[in-house]
């Protein structure tokens, strides 16, 4: 269950903790800086959850004792694509395991002992990083990360095309907005073809297909083109 602990945020850390190894230092600096601090249960689904929903800028694993088990997280995690920044943070622990956790996908490790005031700026500068090299849009349940051209709902990734996904992230991009038919075909279809606004009917009747439930949310406009609500709605 994530619960929300600070909400002046300027930053949004995602704290992963375990009640036998937790790390109360980590938890403590972060409640005392203007971020918000969630924590979360260490499942790789909650995780990718959290951040494919914009909940999160940063990924902290934090941790008394640094074992094989942690490094399989950050592996877990990379794996599954995660597009946040991974920050291991430990008690005392050896080199060896400070370089497997960043073989294995951490994009920092820091171990006790530290200085409070050094750890929050590595954060800092691991979430500019992150956001200096990739773009996001978030619109409802909808989110889309546009580098790795990964498309999420509600915490869901969906399965897209490269123009299925050039369409729905378009629509996301410009969320509660009306996207004419001729507008989505020159931006899913730079090539422009006979028939291209017909071609967008049909791409959008599969996305609805593979949104499921959620395909209400794309809201046909008669005549003109579509718009994403940022609520669920009927299709027309």
């Amino acid at each position: 269950m994530v619960r929300l602990l600070y909400v002046r945020a300027s930053v949004r850390v995602l704290l992963l903790e375990t009640e036998a190894r937790a790390l109360p230092f980590a938890r403590a600096v972060f409640e005392g800086t203007a971020s918000a601090l969630l924590t979360i249960e260490d499942t790789v689904a909650e995780v990718i959850a959290a951040s494919a929903t914009g909940r999160a800028d940063i990924v902290v694993i934090a941790r008394d004792t640094w074992c094989e088990e942690d490094t399989v997280l950050c592996l877990l995690l990379r794996e599954e694509r995660l597009a946040l920044p991974i920050f291991a943070v430990s008690g005392p622990c050896k080199a060896r395991q400070r370089v497997a956790a960043l073989r294995a996908g951490a994009d920092d490790f820091l171990s006790m002992p530290f200085d409070s005031e050094e750890l929050v700026a590595r954060v800092l500068a691991l979430v500019r990083r992150a956001l200096s090299r990739s773009r996001c849009a978030h619109a409802g349940l909808f989110a889309v990360d546009f580098t790795r051209r990964l498309v999420s709902v509600d915490g869901r990734r969906v399965s897209l095309t490269l123009r299925e996904f050039d369409l729905l992230a378009a629509l996301v991009d410009r969320a509660g907005e009306v996207v004419t038919r001729r507008e989505l075909a020159e931006y899913a279809m730079p090539v422009a073809t006979k028939g291209a606004s017909n071609s967008v009917d049909v791409h959008v009747s599969r996305i609805r297909d593979k949104l499921g439930i959620h395909a209400g949310y794309i809201e046909t406009v008669r005549g003109i083109g579509y718009r994403l609500r940022r609520s669920g709605g009927d299709t027309a």
